[in-house]
């Protein structure tokens, strides 16, 4: 016998991040906290940062990158929905790590 619906489950990363590091080339390594906004197909609508000390042309490319990025999205039972989501993440070229 199947199984009833699953409860809910939250947004997790797909693709773009490798664990919680946003590999950028010529960015100085960051700690970031980013609240995102993701819709049914697990797309980024939004990505806000917390306090951080990058350039603005740094954070340009950061928030570009934040946009970019694709997750599996929130399910209520089978059905995909609209999320937010909280991550801390560092944010580093491939040399700085």
């Amino acid at each position: 016998p199947a199984a009833g619906p699953p409860i809910t489950t939250p947004a997790s990363v797909a693709d773009g991040l490798r664990g919680r590091v946003l590999l950028l080339p010529d960015v100085p390594p960051v700690n970031l906290t980013v609240h995102f906004w993701i819709d049914e197909q697990g797309a980024v609508e939004r990505a806000e940062t917390g306090p951080h000390r990058l350039s603005e042309a740094d954070t340009g490319r950061v928030q570009a990158a934040l946009l970019d990025l694709r997750f599996h999205p929130a399910r209520s039972g089978q059905q995909a929905v609209r999320s937010e989501l909280k991550l801390d993440l560092l944010v580093a070229s491939a040399t700085s790590l």
